[in-house]
């Protein structure tokens, strides 16, 4: 559960960008540590593993969304031809 509330935490930081979503900074992962007090280089790592890789599986599943309602939205235009 930690994990998973740290990745929530820092997905609110995430930058967009005219193709969408990017991913977490590592100076945001950095900085989250820093709050939370996590001095502990081996937390700190295990902290920035486990977010960037979550991080990863979120923004592969926001691009198959991303490309599901183009798809939609495509097929919704050809029908008002």
């Amino acid at each position: 559960m930690f994990y998973w509330n740290a990745f929530w935490t820092l997905h609110s930081s995430r930058q967009m960008s005219f193709n969408g979503a990017m991913p977490i900074q590592i100076s945001e992962i950095a900085a989250y540590c820093g709050l939370c007090g996590f001095d502990d280089p081996i937390i700190r790592h295990d902290l920035m593993t486990m977010v960037m890789a979550m991080d990863a599986e979120w923004l592969d599943l926001e691009t198959e969304r991303q490309k599901a309602v183009s798809k939609i939205n495509h097929l919704k235009g050809q029908r008002g031809r």
